[in-house]
């Protein structure tokens, strides 16, 4: 009897690694690891004015805790996202914070909110693209003045590294 319930919970463990591991059999290994863009803008609308910037920093998705995947966008701001298929979408709601500094030296608090978020794997699992949208918070310590700015982007592409 001990035997034979042992090699049914061996045989229970290997089909699930075979089903690609993970939580609920989800393949995270496929989003994990460093994603080259190669292609894609954002555009930053602030007080009426717009502007479009290149995407050129890496994505690094690692295995998260509290959600399936993990995108840190600095120390302070880090985005959850579960899979589900080939989508890694945002987990609910997310802000983060951050600071820069303005023209004048002076110390900026950034609020971000992200309203939308994500990242769609190809189906070899080599490029991927990704989709985002939010707002911007922005408080000038110097001035105390603040503004709030919206993000899009739309059609982002990478590639695994």
């Amino acid at each position: 009897m001990y035997k034979s319930l042992k090699a049914l919970l061996v045989s229970f463990l290997l089909t699930g690694a075979a089903c690609g591991g993970g939580p609920e059999g989800k393949d995270l290994a496929r989003f994990t690891g460093v994603w080259k863009p190669t292609g894609g803008a954002e555009v930053d609308t602030c007080g009426g004015a717009s502007s479009t910037n290149p995407i050129d920093k890496n994505v690094t998705w690692s295995l998260g805790s509290t959600s399936d995947l993990i995108q840190s966008l600095s120390t302070n701001c880090v985005i959850h996202a579960d899979v589900e298929g080939d989508t890694a979408s945002a987990a609910g709601a997310q802000t983060c914070t951050g600071q820069s500094t303005d023209y004048y030296g002076n110390i900026v608090n950034n609020s971000y909110s992200f309203t939308a978020y994500t990242f769609v794997l190809s189906a070899d699992g080599r490029t991927a693209t990704e989709s985002v949208s939010g707002s911007l918070l922005q408080t000038d310590s110097g001035t105390g003045t603040t503004g709030t700015c919206t993000f899009t982007e739309s059609g982002a592409s990478y590639q695994k590294q």
